[in-house]
């Protein structure tokens, strides 16, 4: 199982999204954080690509 939570990514937020890949972690961690952090998830993704937002997530994915 692979975890990745939105603290690693400077929120506020106890939230931990869980996948059995990568991708799928990344996946509903971003799908969290663009309803309930929508002003940070913008910051944080604005002027990227989709490969390069997951590239920058992927350095904070754990193995659980």
């Amino acid at each position: 199982m692979k975890t990745i939570a939105d603290k690693d990514l400077g929120m506020d937020c106890n939230f931990i999204a869980r996948g059995e890949t990568e991708n799928e972690a990344i996946d509903k961690l971003k799908e969290h954080m663009e309803t309930a952090h929508s002003e940070e998830m913008e910051k944080i993704t604005s002027g990227k690509s989709e490969d390069q937002i997951k590239k920058e997530f992927r350095k904070y994915v754990k193995e659980e």
